[in-house]
């Protein structure tokens, strides 16, 4: 939870445009805010995840953790609760369609939700 929230007021053509900035980047608006403002570990790792999709093949299965945890990050070095933001910011662009290369296939044994790439 955060312990300080921002309220900003724009116009209906600023939303607009933020709106879909913020689509064309994947992202929900106030991910998409914060990004444009700081560049958060969040945002190193969200924008790491998404570019190691890219270079995925058809019908490949994964989860974040196999594609975040390589030589050189390794996830046990990412904090939990950025952990935990990566994935529900994941999974709720995947669920509702922001991302459309990528398809829910379910949950293994321990809980962890598994990807398809399209």
């Amino acid at each position: 939870m955060a312990d300080k929230v921002i309220y900003i007021g724009v116009s209906n053509s600023e939303y607009q445009i933020i709106e879909n900035n913020a689509r064309n980047a994947m992202m929900t608006i106030p991910t998409y805010c914060k990004s444009r403002i700081i560049d958060s570990e969040f945002n190193l790792y969200y924008r790491l995840l998404l570019n190691k999709i890219d270079e995925l093949p058809s019908k490949f299965e994964f989860s974040i953790r196999q594609l975040l945890e390589d030589d050189e990050n390794h996830w046990e070095n990412i904090s939990r609760g950025v952990k935990l933001a990566i994935g529900r910011q994941f999974y709720s662009q995947v669920h509702n369609k922001y991302i459309k290369t990528v398809s829910k296939k379910g949950y293994g044994k321990n809980g962890t939700m598994f990807y398809l790439k399209k």
